[in-house]
């Protein structure tokens, strides 16, 4: 099997914008654990503002994180610090849902067939073996594993043609099962040692 011609344009778009990611998450933890008071201050400002912006913030990076592939947890237990919980949770599982929408019918456009054509094909192969026999199920289980990239799922169904529906209630199980623990055991551990915003 021949992949695809590479884009050096989007490996370099992919690393920047990987790069500026880590940045803010660097940037937040550092605010977080070296001034929290400060910080938590201007936030509640900001905060008293407009909840809506702050959502809506969110909203876009979560969005993006998706699309761009980067994993989830770094993002969620970051805004777990700030946000309260359910409209968090509720925010997560929107991001979730457009960026598979995305991922699930916009794959070549994304060059996804570059980042997995070569390297993951034992996966795909063992993906195309499970999803014939429980789509659902397999969907679910591996969106929810921390350690699997969801992204990958997402694409193998995308070129078996998986009904999209059952795409996204698998996805949004399995994510969403997972990002209620961190969010909400992260809350209550957060409030428990008073390091919520």
């Amino acid at each position: 099997m021949t992949s695809s011609p590479r884009h050096p344009f989007l490996s370099y778009l992919r690393v920047a914008i990987a790069v500026a990611w880590v940045a803010v998450i660097g940037v937040g933890v550092y605010l977080f654990l070296f001034h929290r008071t400060e910080t938590q201050t201007e936030l509640s400002r900001a905060m008293s503002v407009s909840w809506w912006m702050a959502w809506g913030i969110y909203l876009v990076l979560t969005t993006l994180r998706g699309v761009i592939l980067m994993p989830s947890a770094p993002l969620v237990l970051l805004g777990t610090a700030f946000l309260p919980p359910l409209p968090l949770f509720g925010l997560t599982l929107i991001g979730v849902m457009v960026s598979t929408s995305v991922i699930y019918w916009f794959p070549t456009s994304l060059h996804l067939e570059d980042l997995f054509g070569d390297r993951h094909q034992k996966a795909m192969s063992r993906l195309r073996t499970l999803l014939t026999k429980r789509q659902l199920a397999v969907i679910a289980g591996w969106s929810f594993l921390p350690i699997t990239p969801t992204v990958l799922i997402i694409y193998v169904c995308g070129l078996l043609k998986v009904d999209f529906k059952k795409t996204l209630l698998g996805v949004a199980i399995g994510s969403g099962a997972n990002s209620a623990i961190y969010i909400f055991l992260g809350d209550y551990l957060m409030r428990l040692f008073g390091w919520k915003f």
